[in-house]
């Protein structure tokens, strides 16, 4: 029973299960379970989650029913994005053909489907779906209607030309991000976002492929939510726009290469051993029911491209949607999660990374870390000798998000709370003893000593990868001309704070643009542009990749940018 919930994707599991975040948190209402052991009560404590307990540390004795986790109000999840290309005509495809053919006659040797392929070009005729239901349409419509034809296949037929919508997602390994798109026009009608279910097998990719990794059943189970939560948001975006989820009539999926591959339901085994290499890097299309999803009878969803094994078809997105791969000069694009991806360009070639940053700067790994939830902090700055912060929604706070945690650890360094080591000086004010050491306390909610170095780890990664790109192509970093920040993070985040605290070097303010969910974006232009799909796989075949832990010395550069400062110092 505890086991469906976990599956159902409402407990969040950032360590996979494996008793080590204590955020799964679950309240007995009823049935016998095993005592809680040392372990789970050091988490508990930790998390000041009274009358919790954890599911995955719970030994169910017979039949419990369980509330699944604290109440949270509504989730700050980033769904828009910017083009730095601005407007775009549209040219999808798929488009609507009307038609009409004579009734048949005695003695007619041509089909329905054929006359009706014939009338409006599609020499590829009709998808099984649409011949299925063809010929009694025809006759209730008096052989006339209209077709939706992608390239020379009918993949739908109407009684009336009606709005031509397409969807665009953006799998995100914490968000799904979706896009109700108006094809004729390039619209947006609607867009939403919602959880990753995946979270419940852990929070970042490495878990969940391990998990994936580990059966059939288990692959099966966290492929099932992932392609239930794309039907639910596609759903969800419908009734908004209300119309029906079968006018669907084109998808573009885009995602890191472990979401593409979960999916699609290709093996992922091969992405977590050396040399994680990819089962497919080029772009594909598949249709749509094969893959779970009820849109119009013969509907495509078309897959972005990956460029390696741990940089996929998002970041393709991402610098697409940035132009990135257009720029003269050098730039930087870095989308923030709990896999960074990178991408440098410096006359007219891109190369990119990726960087195992982790979940810290998403709730993951630290103490009272959470998503941008009401009840985080999310700005902190320096008011003379005092501290302030706000809090989404007001009130109490009960955690930090990403961009507290930022502004917090620049502040605890200007205010010399913190060494440029990342150790709390004891006797600093607000700093005190706590459970694991020392802590500093901010409206009453602690980060540790402990969160510190999960931070400084974060950081690290992000920064070391910044430095790879630059070294590995020759690049100063007073050379870089922008650096686009893409994500809900990189639109949160301060990002002097971020220079402060060493993420990123020292540039001109001006050089950062937020262009929030580029991803999102760029799927969408792939959705509405058949020229922009084939700048995507043009982008995804050029660009170079680095792979970071078989650089020569990469790991002494990883400790190089482990300290609070935006100098790296390395042999």
């Amino acid at each position: 029973m505890l086991g469906d919930q976990l599956g159902d994707g409402q407990v969040v599991a950032a360590c996979g299960g494996r008793g080590r975040c204590g955020r799964c948190l679950v309240r007995i209402l009823s049935g016998a379970v095993s005592g809680a052991d040392e372990r789970e009560l050091e988490l508990l404590a930790r998390r000041a989650a009274a009358g919790y307990r954890l599911a995955c540390r719970v030994r169910v004795l017979g039949d419990v029913r369980v509330e699944l986790g604290p109440p949270k109000g509504p989730d700050r999840l980033q769904v828009g994005g910017v083009l730095v290309a601005g407007e775009l005509e549209p040219q999808p495809v798929v488009k609507q053909v009307q038609f009409q053919i004579d009734p048949p006659q005695v003695g007619e040797r041509a089909g329905d489907a054929d006359r009706v392929a014939a009338a409006v070009g599609a020499e590829q005729g009709h998808d099984l779906e649409v011949l299925r239901e063809l010929s009694d349409r025809l006759r209730c419509w008096d052989f006339r209607g209209w077709a939706v034809i992608r390239g020379d296949e009918v993949i739908a037929v109407r009684p009336r030309r009606e709005r031509l919508l397409g969807l665009a997602v953006d799998l995100g390994t914490t968000k799904l991000a979706g896009y109700l798109v108006d094809l004729d026009t390039g619209e947006i009608v609607e867009s939403a976002a919602i959880l990753n279910p995946q979270v419940s097998y852990g929070a970042d990719v490495i878990s969940r492929l391990g998990y994936a990794s580990s059966s059939a059943d288990n692959y099966r189970r966290i492929r099932g939510v992932l392609v239930k939560a794309v039907r639910d948001l596609a759903s969800q975006l419908c009734h908004r726009a209300g119309c029906r989820v079968s006018d669907i009539q084109e998808a573009v999926v885009c995602g890191n290469t472990a979401m593409h591959h979960l999916f699609l339901g290709l093996p992922v085994g091969q992405l977590v051993r050396a040399p994680y290499v990819p089962a497919l890097t080029a772009p594909v299309d598949v249709k749509a029911r094969l893959l779970g999803l009820s849109f119009a009878p013969g509907a495509y969803v078309h897959l972005m491209p990956c460029i390696a094994g741990y940089v996929g078809g998002d970041h393709v997105a991402v610098i697409l949607a940035t132009r990135l791969h257009e720029y003269q000069g050098v730039a930087l694009a870095i989308d923030v999660g709990t896999n960074t991806e990178i991408a440098l360009v410096r006359e007219g070639s891109v190369i990119c990374c990726s960087c195992a940053s982790g979940p810290a700067f998403e709730g993951g790994h630290v103490s009272r870390g959470m998503r941008a939830l009401p009840g985080a902090i999310d700005r902190v700055w320096l008011d003379g000798d005092d501290i302030r912060f706000t809090v989404v929604g007001g009130g109490d706070p009960a955690g930090f998000c990403g961009g507290g945690l930022i502004d917090l650890l620049a502040v605890l360094l200007r205010a010399q709370i913190m060494d440029a080591g990342g150790r709390l000086r004891a006797g600093a004010p607000g700093v005190t003893e706590g459970p694991d050491g020392l802590e500093f306390r901010l409206g009453g909610v602690p980060l540790t000593q402990r969160d510190i170095r999960q931070l400084q780890l974060a950081k690290a990664a992000i920064r070391s990868g910044i430095e790879a790109l630059l070294r590995t192509t020759g690049t100063r970093a007073e050379e870089v001309e922008k650096v686009y920040l893409a994500g809900a993070f990189g639109v949160a985040m301060e990002p002097e704070n971020a220079m402060a605290v060493g993420m990123f070097p020292r540039l001109p303010r001006g050089c950062f643009v937020p262009v929030g969910n580029a991803a999102g974006m760029g799927a969408c232009l792939t959705l509405i542009s058949q020229n922009e799909r084939l700048k995507a796989a043009q982008a995804a075949r050029s660009a170079g990749y680095l792979e970071l832990m078989t650089l020569p010395g990469y790991q002494e550069l990883f400790l190089s940018c482990i300290g609070f400062t935006d100098r790296v110092s390395v042999p």
